[in-house]
């Protein structure tokens, strides 16, 4: 008799089980601790109000979009973990090298793009993890969503705001133990054609109402999409 040992399912299930736990600590980070290195970007790249705001807008919205369209969807969990990863890793290394404002909005979009995949894996392995795999995962996101805010003043004070997305790109790495627990595809309960115009309505309804201040809320630029995005949300 030795040591007890593992399931053949229970080794996989805990990696996958990390993996998600790190994929939800990366997401705090993006919520949390980017806001706290805007004020260096603005100052290092000269960007304006809204300059800032679509650096953590572009990646929430992008974050919404592929949700949107990519959890309805069959395709195989893992595939969306290691495609998510890599384009999660390229938009932040993208933003670590910006030297305008624009192109550090192009990262996180990337960024948000590579969360979404991720987070549909890491969804789905909690789903299946067993009955301790969420409580585990959501303490853990828990802690990081508190120390996300110091971590990012830390590194605007003691560093400089591109080292945070250096980071990132590494920090990523953990979550390719997702690919550990075979998934599979899952069919898709949401219409397509409905979950195409809800993302399509986001994208036009956020663009009018961040780009309202630089246009002006009377613009008939800001009037239309902010329209047009209410009216496909609706639809």
């Amino acid at each position: 008799a030795g040591e007890p040992r593992l399931p053949a399912r229970g080794l996989p299930r805990l990696l996958a089980t990390t993996g998600a736990l790190a994929v939800l600590a990366l997401l705090a980070i993006d919520i949390a601790a980017v806001p706290a290195v805007l004020p260096s970007v603005r100052v290092e790249l000269g960007s304006s109000s809204s300059g800032l705001v679509w650096v953590q807008d572009s990646y929430l919205l992008a974050l919404a979009v592929t949700l949107l369209l990519v959890s309805g969807t069959g395709v195989d969990r893992r595939l969306l973990a290691a495609t998510g990863v890599a384009v999660f890793a390229g938009g932040a290394l993208l933003a670590s090298t910006a030297d305008e404002t624009a192109t550090v909005v192009t990262g996180r979009a990337l960024q948000g793009i590579g969360m979404g995949g991720m987070l549909v894996a890491a969804l789905e392995s909690l789903r299946i993890g067993g009955r301790g795999a969420p409580v585990f995962a959501g303490t853990g996101a828990l802690l990081a969503l508190a120390v996300a805010p110091l971590a990012g003043g830390a590194v605007a004070e003691e560093a400089s705001w591109p080292w945070l997305f250096r980071i990132e790109a590494v920090a990523v790495i953990p979550a390719l133990l997702l690919l550990a627990l075979k998934t599979g595809s899952r069919a898709a309960p949401l219409e397509g054609n409905r979950s195409a115009a809800l993302a399509a309505g986001l994208i036009l309804a956020v663009t009018g109402l961040v780009q309202s201040g630089p246009w002006g809320w009377a613009s008939a630029d800001t009037l239309l999409l902010v329209a047009g995005g209410a009216a496909l949300i609706v639809f």
